[in-house]
């Protein structure tokens, strides 16, 4: 509804000032031709009792006034009330009345006054109460319209009142009545004056009673006009609604306070294959549910609707041929004015396919986590079972290698030894992929010593480049700083692998590594660069050098040989330290290999502790348990230490090896993980959790994965080796044990310097 059209906006115009004003004008319009057939009318008494040209001049007069007003009145009502200047058109309406008032008292005065006053200009017999009557009944006749144009009115009727007394009192009193009758008609006027009054204050008490009805009668009409907008659009929006549910793809029902249906859709006829006539006046439950429907799903959605709450849920339910289908249900109650409900809509969606397919996707999931648990367990175990052994051969050349053997005896050993380590970096690219295929890539970032990260590793692979007598240097740029937080040990792995590559492809010339930093000293990022003088790498191949499994071609796998692997891995590793790997080659030139590393500042710079060899620290009287069901595995150890001073006891399983730390308080122990009754791992935390002198426990275990060393470092253990160990990461591990931690004064198991050995014998 607009304001236009509203009710009490029409009330509020037809009853403002302008508006009363518009209304006073438009009756003087309406009445111009009664006015003056009422002057013609008077105007012709005068002519007959008096004088025909003192009535003319009288009619001449009334008409001139009034059609002076009538012209400022009809221009008032004709224009619209919100363009009217309300103070212009009250000036206007004054003076065009006073006028008009002016004229008529003239004309009704003029026969008394030329007829009485004057008896030469007319009849001797005419009275003053003509015009007396005349300009009264004129004043009452305006005082109609005092709630109209109050002062305006009021105006005309002081005129039409004050000169009639004038007249009395000017005329004297009459000779035939004497003096007091003259006194008489004074009073009688002045009653009469004082009658018109209270006559004014009636028609303007009405005048506010029927505003007062008219704006009671306005607001009903528009909160009647209003309600039936309301039942209008609501009426439309029903229609709109029940198009939409009758069209609609769900099935869609209504329900009583009973829970029972009193309407259903078509789509309700297609999802359940009950019709209208079955549905209407039964249960929902009665029809839809069956053996396998939660029951107490449904009672727990009848009591929130009951309450007034939405509810939406998924109920397994049945068709009418028996099949059965999951329903997505979304019921709405409607509540009456006390809060109770009313009426249901329900808004039920077939979504049958929807859970097959979720439950394929479950059962993909499944086979995938059974996949890859399945692969998880595959590779641990060919971890185990493979470095084992080749923890065997490897100790055993490395042994054999240090005895009296001729030149063709040595070179079998170092072929075996080559052969050895060639077999554990192809089981480490392989494995390592595959956990990279499995998860993410996990990173252990830590505050490391730069330069020795890159000493350590490239003097792992010095004697690769003495082989070959190449040179093979190391270029640490000033500026790097000594200390940053990041995963050395995957830094080591990426170096390991790239310049591996280097070393194995330059047969002439040497290897560079250039070691820079670049970035912020928030976020730094470290550089280094591989430079060989090699075979180089074509450029339509350098694309494919990332990819697993690949190398430039057949003939260079052949050749060199390795997996194909390194880089794949070493790229990987980069991106998840959110850096890249770059190559720039030509073909029988060498090539450049630039790494990228984002790392961060070191978290705290702490003294990093020096470097010491094996010679710096005497670990003779050392008490070292060794726990390693395998009996190689124990040779190995007891190999590698001879000379070295330390005092070995063996475990073969894990519970000796608890035993044995409660009656010899070790100071070391080199923990396997895998052995018989108790493992290695339940082994730790029972050590741990007893009250010896805890000793420094090191794993040295054929499992190789992260899940293991996590799982070491949790149950207790402080350091992790994988197997194959060489003698020099096992006599670094005790080093840097004895060196960096209280482990007390050595002290000798045995009496006897041959305990040791015959300790090794007993277990056997």
């Amino acid at each position: 509804m607009s304001p236009a059209t509203c009710p009490v906006a029409k009330h509020e115009r037809r009853y403002s000032p302008v508006g009363l004003l518009q209304r006073y004008a438009g009756h003087k319009v309406d009445h111009l031709n009664t006015r003056l057939l009422f002057a013609v009318g008077w105007c012709s008494f005068v002519a007959v009792m008096a004088s025909f040209e003192i009535a003319m001049i009288c009619l001449a007069l009334v008409v001139a006034g009034d059609l002076v007003e009538t012209y400022f009145m009809r221009r008032l009502s004709a224009a619209r009330i919100d363009e009217i200047d309300e103070q212009r058109a009250k000036r206007i309406s004054i003076a065009a009345g006073t006028f008009d008032a002016v004229c008529f008292v003239i004309a009704a005065s003029l026969p008394t006054y030329l007829c009485c006053l004057e008896p030469e200009y007319g009849h001797a017999h005419w009275k003053p109460i003509f015009s007396i009557y005349l300009l009264m009944g004129a004043g009452i006749a305006h005082l109609m319209f005092v709630p109209l144009n109050p002062i305006g009115v009021i105006i005309r009727a002081v005129i039409y009142f004050v000169v009639p007394l004038g007249i009395l009192v000017s005329g004297g009193p009459h000779h035939e009545f004497g003096y007091y009758a003259h006194e008489l008609d004074i009073g009688g006027v002045v009653i009469f004056a004082l009658t018109s009054i209270w006559i004014a204050r009636l028609v303007q008490s009405r005048h506010v009673r029927r505003l007062q009805t008219e704006l009671k009668q306005a607001r009903q009409q528009r909160e009647l006009q209003n309600a039936y907008a309301q039942m209008y659009s609501q009426q439309v929006e029903a229609r709109r609604l029940a198009l939409v549910a009758e069209s609609a793809n769900d099935s869609v029902m209504i329900i009583n306070r009973d829970f029972r249906i009193t309407w259903v859709n078509e789509s309700f006829t297609r999802i359940t294959g009950y019709t209208a006539k079955d549905a209407i006046g039964q249960r929902p439950a009665d029809l839809l549910n069956c053996d396998e429907t939660d029951l107490d799903e449904v009672a727990d959605m009848n009591a929130r609707l009951i309450k007034g709450d939405t509810v939406r849920t998924v109920l397994f339910s049945r068709r009418k041929d028996g099949r059965r289908i999951w329903l997505e249900t979304s019921q709405v109650p409607m509540l009456n004015a006390a809060g109770e409900l009313e009426t249901l809509i329900a808004v039920e969606r077939d979504i049958t396919a929807t859970k097959e397919h979720e439950k394929e996707l479950e059962e993909a999931r499944r086979a995938a986590e059974e996949g890859a648990r399945t692969k998880a367990e595959f590779l641990a175990t060919m971890s185990h079972e493979i470095r084992t052994p080749l923890n065997g051969v490897i100790g055993m050349t490395q042994l054999l290698e240090h005895t009296q053997l001729d030149e063709d005896q040595r070179k079998y050993a170092e072929t075996i030894h080559s052969s050895a380590r060639s077999l554990l970096a192809l089981i480490n690219d392989v494995l390592e992929l595959s956990k990279m295929d499995a998860r993410d890539v996990t990173l252990t970032p830590t505050n490391f010593d730069v330069r020795r990260c890159f000493e350590n590793t490239i003097d792992l692979l010095k004697p690769l480049a003495q082989e070959k007598s190449i040179y093979f240097e190391l270029d640490v740029a000033s500026d790097v700083p000594e200390v940053l937080h990041g995963d050395d040990r995957r830094i080591t792995q990426i170096l390991m692998n790239v310049v591996g590559n280097a070393l194995k492809f330059t047969a002439k010339g040497g290897v560079r590594v250039v070691v820079d930093v670049s970035g912020t000293p928030k976020a730094p990022k470290l550089n280094f660069h591989v430079f060989d003088t090699g075979i180089g790498i074509p450029e339509e191949l350098q694309a494919r050098i990332f990819e697993r499994f690949s190398q430039a071609d057949t003939a260079i796998s052949r050749k060199f040989g390795g997996t194909g692997l390194g880089l794949t891995i070493s790229q990987r590793l980069a991106h998840a330290m959110g850096g890249t790997i770059t190559v720039s080659s030509a073909e029988g030139q060498g090539s450049c290999f630039t790494t990228q590393l984002q790392l961060a500042p070191a978290c705290q710079l702490a003294e990093v502790p020096e470097k010491r060899s094996p010679q710096e620290v005497d670990l003779n009287g050392a008490r070292i348990l060794v726990a390693d069901d395998n009996q190689v595995n124990r040779l190995l150890v007891q190999k590698f230490l001879k000379g070295t001073g330390a005092q070995l006891c063996f475990a073969v399983d894990g519970q000796e090896a608890i035993d044995r730390t409660i009656e010899l308080e070790p100071q070391v122990i080199l923990m396997d993980l895998s052995m018989p009754n108790v493992s290695g791992l339940e082994a730790t935390q029972s050590i741990r959790q007893s009250s010896v002198p805890q000793p420094y426990i090191i794993a040295v275990t054929a499992n190789a994965f992260d899940e293991d060393r996590d799982a070491c470092l949790k149950a207790g253990m402080d350091e992790f080796l994988s197997k194959p160990v060489s003698r020099q990461q096992l006599v670094e591990s005790l080093v840097l044990a004895f060196s960096q931690h209280d482990l007390g004064t050595p002290l000798s198991l045995c009496a006897e310097p041959g305990a040791a050995l015959q300790t090794e014998k007993t277990v056997r």
